[in-house]
């Protein structure tokens, strides 16, 4: 249990990286500051 929730906090990150990565190079979100969603 405690490895799986380890494994799920590390998919979260991932999809977290992935989608600011994406998102900073979206140039129609520019002017959005996403620094301010980073975690709930």
């Amino acid at each position: 249990m405690f490895t799986l929730k380890k494994e799920i906090i590390y998919f979260y990150f991932f999809i977290l990286c992935n989608l600011e990565f994406f998102l900073f190079f979206s140039t129609e979100w520019e002017e959005f500051d996403f620094r301010e969603i980073h975690f709930p």
